[in-house]
């Protein structure tokens, strides 16, 4: 799916936002499925009906594509990432909230930083 949308973005040079869960920190903790089934309804909460949801690396690293985004800047980047973390620790707790790492990143094309 990222090379599907990657592909959409070179034609309509809109840019989407990836953003990444790495679980690593949960995965040897009692009951990690269950936790991993809390952290996927979380991010149904958080996303819209156009976004993208699945593995990055299996049982390790959950992604989610935030696609057709008007425009991606700070202020939206930050938006995002602080409703995310915030659902996940309602979810789960804060201690295991701090054991997932959240990281996103602007696909643009062409390629720029922001």
């Amino acid at each position: 799916m990222l090379g599907i949308e990657w592909k959409r973005t070179m034609r309509s040079e809109r840019p989407f936002l990836l953003m990444l869960l790495d679980l690593t920190g949960l995965q040897s903790t009692p009951r990690f499925s269950d936790k991993l089934e809390k952290i996927k309804e979380a991010i149904v909460s958080c996303s819209r009906e156009t976004d993208i949801s699945g593995w990055y690396e299996s049982k390790r690293v959950l992604g989610t594509i935030f696609t057709e985004m008007s425009s991606v800047d700070n202020g939206s980047i930050e938006k995002i990432s602080r409703k995310m973390k915030n659902r996940i620790s309602e979810t789960l707790g804060e201690e295991w909230a701090r054991r997932i790492q959240i990281s996103l990143h602007v696909i643009r094309f062409p390629e720029a930083n922001i």
